[in-house]
C-alpha cells in the first residue's frame, strides 16, 4: 500500500503532507465475492446452518409462536450484523488504497484550510455501501496525526515539531496554529492567575473575582472545542500545571494565593471533555498528595477556610473517581494514594455523623473503595475498621411513627436560610436540630413547601445542599426526610407529615421537577441510601395502585415513577458536552454553571415547556450529578430488577384500565 505523498505547491511557506479534499470513486459497487466468504478464518459449518434455518422458518410455518418468532428474529439480526461486519471490513480494507490514490500527486481534491482543528473542518467525500447510504468521510491519517495527543514532556519535543510540520509546513500556517493554542490556553490561565485567586494571607479575599466580573464560560468553551484534541490536552495540561505550581507553593510557604473551587471544577470537565482521562486521574492524585499539608497552612494562615476548602475540592474529587472507578482501580499504586489522601482529610473529625456535606460524601467514598479493594482492606483495617463500622450505623431507616404531635415553631432563622440558602448556617441552629424534634420537623415542613413554590432553579439546587450540609451535621434529619417522601409517594402511610398534603397538591406536574432535583442532590450527598429508599419509599408507592384505584393512589404512582425516571436516565457527562434527552434544556455550553453562578449562569425563571410553565430538570453543580451516578453504581442489581417489576406492574394496571374504561 502506497504512502500519502507529498503535495506539490508553489509556496515556499509550507509543506502540507495531506489533502483533505481528495476524492474517492464511490460510485462503483462492491459485493461480497466467494473468494472472501472462503477465508479460512471463517467458519463456513455455522453460516450454512443458519441459512438452512433461516430458510426453514422462512418457508416452513405461516403462523409462528413466541418462541419460533423470537428466534427468527435473533437469526434475521445475527445475519444482518454479520453481513454488515463483511461489508465495513471489505470496505475499509478497498478504501485504504483508494485514498491513498485519491490523495496522490495529480490528485484534484480541493485543499482544506491551514489551520484545520475539527473533525467538521475536513472536506469529507461520500462513500456507498451496498445499501445505498452516503457516509461521510475523511482522511483517516490525518485525523490521527491531528488529533492523536502527545505527552508534553522533554522527551516528545521533537515528535511535537515534527506533527506541527507534517500538519501546518514550516511557515505561516505553523505559527497561526501554535498562535491559537497559546490564545486559547491564555484565556484559561485567568483563572489561576494571582489577582483570579485566593489570598490566605488576607482571610482567602480574591483581588480580582475573574468568574464574576464576566469570564464568558460560553466563548471560552466553545474556543476549546473548537482545537484538535491534541491541542485541547496541552491546553489542560498547561493549565493543571499552574494548579500543582501554587498548590505547591502554599505547602511550601513560597506563595499564598490558592485557585478557586470552581476554577478547577471548570478545568476537571474540561480534561473530561479533552478525553484526558490519565491526565486526569493523574492530577487528581497529585492534588491529594498537596491536600493534607495545604489544610495545615490553612489551619496557620487562614482558619476561615479551614474544614472547607480542601474538602470542597475533595467533593470534586470523589465526583470524578465515582465516574472513572473503573479506570481508577485498575493502578493499585494511584488506588494506595488516593485512599490514603483522602483519609488523612478526615480521618481529625470526631465522628462521620457530624461533619460537612463533603466530609460526610468523602467518609462514603472511603467506604465504598475500602468495600470494593481487598488490599485496603488488609493494609487498612486495623486503622479505619472503626469508623466503617459508624458509617454503617448512619443508614437511616423508617419505622411506623403515627406521632401527630409535632408543632411548627416560629423559627425567624428558618425562613431567612430557605430564602437566602447560601448564609452560613449558625452553630446553635444545628445544636437546636439535634436536640428538638419539633424544629426538625419545621425545617423539614417548610423546606418542601418552599421546593414545590420556587420557580428559581439556581435557589433551588442552593436550598438542596443547604438541607444536605444540615443533614450531614445532624443525622437524625435522614428519617425526618424518608417519613416526609413517604407521606407524599404512599397514600396509605400516616404520620406527623401527613399535613404536608393540605399543602402541596400531588397531581399538579408541575411541581414534579422541583421535587425531582431536590430529592436526586439529597441522594447525591448520601442522606439516605438508595438501598432504603427505593424498596421502602418509591417501589410500595407503586404496587399500593393493586389494591386502592383511587385518583389519590394513580397520582403518587405518577410522582414515583417520575422519580426513578429522573434517578435513573440522569446522565454522568460535562454539562458543557451533554446530549441527552433529559438534559437537552441545559446541554449547552451557554449554561454551563459552576460552584458559583457566573453571568451565564441558570435562568432565575425557568422558559415554559410544552406550553406550561414546568421549569427545568436542572442539577446544577458537576459534582452533584457524578455523586448520583456513584450512587446508582453502587447499587445492588436486586433493588433494580424490584423497581423494573413495580414500573411493568404499574404500566399494565393503567393499561387495563385504558382497555376497560
Amino acid at each position: 500500500m502506497m504512502g500519502p505523498s507529498l503535495h506539490k505547491s508553489t509556496s515556499s511557506s509550507s509543506l502540507p503532507m495531506f489533502d483533505t479534499g481528495s476524492t474517492l470513486n464511490s460510485t462503483e459497487p462492491f459485493s461480497l465475492n466467494a473468494s472472501f466468504l472462503n477465508n479460512d478464518n471463517l467458519d463456513e459449518n455455522v453460516d450454512d446452518d443458519i441459512d438452512k434455518i433461516l430458510q426453514q422458518i422462512k418457508g416452513g410455518q405461516g403462523v409462528m409462536n413466541d418462541h419460533t418468532g423470537t428466534a427468527f428474529f435473533i437469526l434475521c439480526n445475527l445475519e444482518m450484523t454479520t453481513q454488515s461486519f463483511f461489508l465495513d471490513l471489505l470496505a475499509d480494507a478497498m478504501e485504504s488504497d483508494k485514498e491513498d490514490e485519491a490523495t496522490g500527486p495529480h490528485s484534484n481534491g480541493n485543499s482544506s484550510s491551514n489551520n484545520p482543528t475539527l473533525l467538521s473542518d475536513f472536506s469529507g467525500v461520500a462513500k456507498t455501501v451496498s445499501s445505498g447510504e452516503p457516509v461521510n468521510y475523511a482522511n483517516r491519517h490525518l485525523l490521527f496525526t491531528l488529533h492523536f495527543p502527545l505527552p508534553q514532556d522533554e522527551f516528545f519535543v521533537h515528535e511535537c515539531n515534527q506533527r506541527h510540520i507534517l500538519l501546518y509546513g514550516v511557515g505561516k500556517a505553523k505559527d497561526e496554529a501554535r498562535h491559537m493554542v497559546k490564545k486559547v490556553t491564555k484565556e484559561m490561565q485567568k483563572l489561576f492567575t494571582r489577582k483570579s485567586s485566593m489570598d490566605i494571607s488576607d482571610c482567602g479575599k480574591v483581588k480580582k473575582h475573574i468568574i464574576k466580573e464576566g469570564f464568558n464560560f460560553e466563548n471560552a468553551v466553545a474556543k476549546f472545542q473548537s482545537l484538535s484534541i491534541f491541542d485541547q490536552q496541552v491546553v489542560t495540561n498547561t493549565c493543571a500545571q499552574s494548579v500543582l505550581e501554587m498548590l505547591n507553593g502554599v505547602v511550601n510557604g513560597n506563595a499564598n494565593h490558592l485557585p478557586l473551587i470552581e476554577s478547577i471544577a471548570f478545568l476537571f470537565d474540561l480534561m473530561e471533555i479533552a478525553l484526558n482521562v490519565h491526565g486526569l486521574i493523574e492530577f487528581i492524585v497529585q492534588i491529594i498528595k498537596e491536600l493534607v499539608d495545604v489544610e495545615a497552612q490553612l489551619q496557620q494562615k487562614c482558619p476561615a477556610l479551614t474544614r472547607l476548602y480542601c474538602t470542597s475540592i475533595g467533593l470534586y474529587i470523589i465526583g470524578v473517581l465515582y465516574r472513572f472507578h473503573n479506570y481508577m482501580i485498575v493502578s493499585t499504586d494511584d488506588v494506595h494514594v488516593i485512599f490514603d489522601g483522602l483519609w488523612k482529610l478526615v480521618r481529625h473529625l470526631p465522628s462521620p455523623s457530624d461533619c460537612s456535606s463533603a466530609e460526610r460524601c468523602i467518609f462514603y467514598y472511603i467506604y465504598d473503595l475500602y468495600s470494593s479493594c481487598s488490599y485496603l482492606l488488609k493494609k487498612y483495617h486495623e486503622s479505619i475498621g472503626p469508623v466503617i463500622l459508624k458509617i454503617k450505623s448512619m443508614a437511616p431507616s423508617l419505622g411506623e411513627n403515627n406521632n401527630n404531635s409535632m408543632v411548627l415553631t416560629n423559627s425567624v432563622s428558618m425562613k431567612e436560610y430557605l430564602s437566602n440558602p447560601k448564609l452560613k448556617v449558625d452553630p446553635n441552629l444545628i445544636n437546636r436540630l439535634n436536640e428538638n424534634a419539633d424544629e426538625r420537623y419545621t425545617l423539614v415542613f417548610n423546606t418542601i413547601c418552599c421546593v414545590v413554590e420556587t420557580s428559581d432553579m439556581d435557589q433551588l439546587n442552593e436550598m438542596s445542599v443547604l438541607c444536605a450540609e444540615m443533614t450531614a451535621s445532624c443525622s437524625q434529619l435522614s428519617n425526618d426526610w424518608l417519613n416526609a417522601f413517604q407521606v407524599l409517594f404512599n397514600p396509605k402511610k400516616h404520620n406527623e407529615y401527613s399535613a404536608l398534603l393540605s399543602r402541596i397538591n400531588i397531581g399538579d406536574r408541575s411541581i414534579y421537577d422541583n421535587l425531582a432535583v431536590f430529592f436526586l442532590i439529597l441522594v447525591a450527598r448520601r442522606c439516605f441510601s438508595l438501598e432504603v429508599l427505593l424498596p421502602q419509599v418509591l417501589i410500595p408507592s407503586l404496587l399500593v395502585i393493586a389494591t386502592d384505584s383511587s385518583e389519590e393512589a394513580e397520582r403518587c404512582a405518577l410522582l414515583s415513577c417520575h422519580l426513578i425516571l429522573c434517578l435513573f436516565k440522569y446522565y454522568n457527562k460535562p454539562l458543557a458536552v451533554s446530549n441527552s434527552a433529559m438534559n437537552s434544556s441545559f446541554a449547552s455550553s451557554s449554561r454551563y454553571s459552576l460552584t458559583s453562578p457566573g453571568p451565564l449562569g441558570i435562568p432565575t425563571t425557568a422558559p415554559p415547556s410544552n406550553g406550561g410553565k414546568k421549569p427545568q430538570f436542572v442539577i446544577k453543580y458537576a459534582c452533584d450529578r457524578y455523586l448520583l451516578a456513584g450512587a446508582l453504581s453502587s447499587l445492588r442489581m436486586e433493588a433494580v430488577i424490584a423497581s423494573l417489576k413495580a414500573i411493568f406492574f404499574i404500566s399494565m394496571h393503567f393499561l387495563l384500565v385504558c382497555t376497560f374504561s
